[in-house]
């Protein structure tokens, strides 16, 4: 397994602020909604003509997956994302008709960016509130400051941190629960390899064994999304709008914007050539400083 020297990516990001030759912070459309805009009439109306077919397809999943499992609620693991608020209005569409109860399951993991949290709590109290809203957060022994010393940064080799903060506290809360549910889930086979084999019924899935678990957005694109979204008018988190622009010491030109949502902190999104940390320095530099006094005190990447 190759060794990520997690300090030498926080000097990248803190080495391209410190030689460019301009770099600025700002607050922008989101980037698929612009690229979205940008195209002409005709591919425009086809993508929103796809994605409502999908949507229609989507509420027609989670209608059957209510008739054959004929459980007492559903459940919307929830994050805020483009994808969670797209589910959760098929899932109120969708349990309306059936008259089932619906419940929203938010983690809430300690390391979400602080404004994406005041916009769901928000969003939900807002738009959501005769639906039950569950914020839930990792157990006083998982606080991920503290196992960050034990278990090292993560990094791309080395990540541990989903399913302590994340995903066990889903686990247990619906573990607690004595009544039949279903649980939904936001993936896309777009995302990654890794999904690309998911099923609509995911049986086995080993994170969520104490609930049926079905995932009604596998066929759906980013673009498709951004489109549904657009056309409903429904609002998005506020991360997706930060935009870093710098010029190197080079001269050339350089943007970068968040397309997820999801723990700040997260080495999965950030790459050589897109380096999303950029942006947490730039805009959150509280979180900054934190990110690095916690990979400075850690014992396994030093």
């Amino acid at each position: 397994m190759i060794k990520i020297d997690i300090h030498r990516e926080f000097s990248r990001i803190d080495n391209i602020v410190a030689t460019a030759r301009k770099i600025t912070a700002t607050i922008e459309t989101p980037k698929l909604l612009t690229i979205l805009n940008s195209l002409n009439e005709f591919n425009k109306r086809n993508i929103a003509k796809s994605a409502q077919l999908h949507y229609t397809q989507t509420v027609n999943i989670i209608i059957d997956a209510i008739d054959t499992e004929n459980p007492q609620s559903i459940i919307v693991a929830y994050s805020g994302g483009k994808a969670s608020q797209l589910l959760l209005h098929a899932a109120t569409t969708a349990t309306a008709e059936t008259r089932t109860k619906l419940e929203i399951l938010y983690t809430n993991t300690g390391i979400d960016f602080p404004d994406h949290i005041a916009y769901i709590r928000n969003y939900v109290k807002r738009y959501h509130n005769k639906i039950p809203f569950h914020e839930l957060k990792p157990a006083a022994g998982n606080n991920f400051f503290q196992l960050a010393k034990l278990l090292g940064f993560p990094t791309r080799t080395n990540y541990w941190c989903c399913s302590p903060i994340k995903i066990q506290p889903q686990n247990n809360w619906i573990a607690k629960s004595t009544t039949k549910t279903i649980t939904l889930l936001g993936n896309q086979k777009t995302e990654n390899s890794h999904r690309y084999n998911y099923l609509y019924h995911a049986t086995n899935n080993p994170h969520l064994q104490q609930s049926q678990i079905f995932n009604p957005l596998l066929n759906w694109d980013d673009l498709e999304i951004w489109s549904w979204l657009n056309e409903n008018k429904l609002e998005t988190s506020p991360i997706y709008q930060k935009v870093v622009h710098w010029t190197d010491k080079y001269r050339h030109n350089h943007r970068i914007q968040y397309t997820r949502t999801g723990c700040y902190l997260c080495p999965l999104a950030e790459t050589h050539t897109y380096p999303h940390w950029l942006i947490v320095k730039m805009h959150y530099p509280m979180l900054w400083e934190l990110m690095k006094k916690t990979a400075a005190t850690d014992t396994q990447n030093t």
